[in-house]
């Protein structure tokens, strides 16, 4: 199964907004778009459309129906990587599964989810 992601500006924020399902087969799709928008906002002086400085990263999960402990992976090494350039990174939506699944492994309080994306950038 493929993941689709699409970027955008939010604020000093840009967006990663992921749907589908994130297994096996698809984390590689999601950590190489999480690779990519970390890497690109680290080492730019990218500017969102109303002129604020770009300095984090917010994954929105709203469109995900499905992650395994694949995903979950891919989630904490693109929390560490966001971490080691200086960088927040932030979840935001979920279904029921995916936010079960964040509670369970404890991973909801290293990386809180918010509700939405705008409470996210807020």
């Amino acid at each position: 199964m493929e993941i689709a992601a699409e970027q955008y500006d939010r604020g000093r924020f840009r967006v990663l907004a992921v749907s589908g399902e994130v297994d096996v087969y698809s984390a590689p799709s999601l950590k190489s778009a999480l690779v990519d928008v970390v890497d690109t906002v680290s080492g730019s002086t990218a500017r969102s459309a109303g002129g604020e400085a770009v300095s984090g990263v917010v994954l929105d999960l709203s469109g995900v129906t499905f992650m395994d402990s694949a995903g979950l992976g891919v989630l904490v090494g693109a929390n560490r990587r966001a971490r080691d350039a200086g960088m927040t990174m932030r979840l935001a939506g979920g279904s029921v599964q995916v936010l079960k699944l964040l509670a369970m492994t404890g991973l909801a309080s290293v990386m809180p989810p918010f509700d939405d994306v705008a409470s996210a950038t807020a």
